[in-house]
């Protein structure tokens, strides 16, 4: 009986220091991101002229700010565009994605949330 006891206390401290060590590993730490300026619209201008060229945009083009782009992307800073034409094509969307430099663009997917975004008129020049 003895011998049982000694075999239930080694379990359960085996049990708890397995606990203590599987809780130090599931805590995460917040690091600090260093993340590089937002682009300066001036500075990308003509480049968002290609872009809004390239995904064939009718004029007048409209822009975003630039806005912190989804998590999954791998480039911090993204910049929405459309046409302000119509209603309709207000609908579609474009994302211009940048790191110190400009990186992509693609039509823009709902995690990159451009149809809450606030649009101004860009005059590319």
């Amino acid at each position: 009986m003895r011998d049982d006891l000694r075999e239930l206390a080694r379990a359960q401290t085996a049990l708890l220091l397995l606990c203590v060590l599987l809780a130090g590993c599931s805590s995460v730490e917040n690091f600090p991101e260093k993340l590089p300026p937002a682009p300066d619209l001036s500075a990308v201008a003509a480049l968002l002229k290609s872009v809004a060229a390239g995904a064939h945009l009718a004029e007048p083009v409209e822009i975003s700010d630039p806005v912190r782009a989804p998590p999954i992307s791998l480039s911090p800073w993204m910049i929405c565009l459309r046409s302000g034409q119509s209603e309709d094509s207000k609908r579609l969307t474009y994302s211009a994605f940048f790191t110190d430099k400009y990186v992509s663009s693609r039509y823009s997917a709902i995690v990159d949330h451009c149809e809450e975004q606030v649009y101004h008129r860009f005059k590319f020049g």
